[in-house]
């Protein structure tokens, strides 16, 4: 039996509900207090319109107030700058501040089918019923 895992080490969290977006969304805020690290996991269903522009994006902020683009440097992979539908994407945020979210920015499509989560990792605690002492 492994000492930590996954699913212990790791929480879901949603910034952008799944929808059907006619306009732009500020995902919700992910707290990164407990944690050391985040990936962003964004879907997209139908695409309904031909300009082929929509993204989804990163902002962080200190305050959870005040939000600013996460710079691409502070990105591990890169944010979906023209979605496909029916595609899948994986992305990681390596920057300072302490909140971070997800945002969706519709191009010149009429609606997207999108939802992004968030995958907090390396939590700040021990798999239930297990310590750091324990044996495997």
């Amino acid at each position: 039996m492994a000492l930590r895992d996954f699913t212990s080490q790791s929480e879901v969290v949603e910034s952008i509900r799944a929808q059907n977006a006619t306009g732009g969304v500020n995902g919700e805020t992910v707290d990164m207090r407990g944690a050391d690290s985040v990936l962003f996991a964004v879907t997209v269903g139908a695409i309904n319109g031909s300009s082929g522009d929509a993204a989804v994006t990163l902002e962080e902020s200190d305050d959870d107030s005040n939000w600013s683009a996460v710079s691409d440097d502070e990105i591990i992979g890169s944010e979906p700058e023209a979605l496909s539908a029916d595609t899948a994407y994986q992305f990681g945020y390596i920057g300072g501040s302490r909140y971070v979210r997800a945002v969706f920015a519709l191009g010149g499509e009429t609606d997207v089918d999108v939802a992004a989560l968030a995958v907090r990792g390396h939590l700040h605690r021990e798999p239930v019923g297990q310590t750091v002492d324990s044996e495997t």
